[in-house]
């Protein structure tokens, strides 16, 4: 159950050249990138991620999370 196996990992940013290019995105709707409001309610199962410049939370392909879902040509 890692990134590199689950359908909201990618790859293909490539927004971040410091970065090795095997990092990648995460776009599960259980992490917040951005700032919110302190009265906001969260779900305890979410992360947020002060992320206001859009590169504050990369995972390598070996990363992995209770939020993982298998791709369709994982095999």
């Amino acid at each position: 159950m890692t990134c590199e196996t689950c359908v909201h990992w990618t790859t293909d940013d490539g927004e971040m050249p410091r970065l090795p290019s095997h990092f990648g995105a995460c776009s599960s709707d259980k992490f917040i990138g951005e700032y919110f409001s302190n009265g906001e309610l969260l779900e305890a199962d979410r992360v947020v991620v002060e992320n206001d410049e859009g590169w504050g939370f990369y995972t390598g392909p070996k990363f992995g999370c209770v939020h993982w879902v298998p791709r369709q040509d994982t095999k």
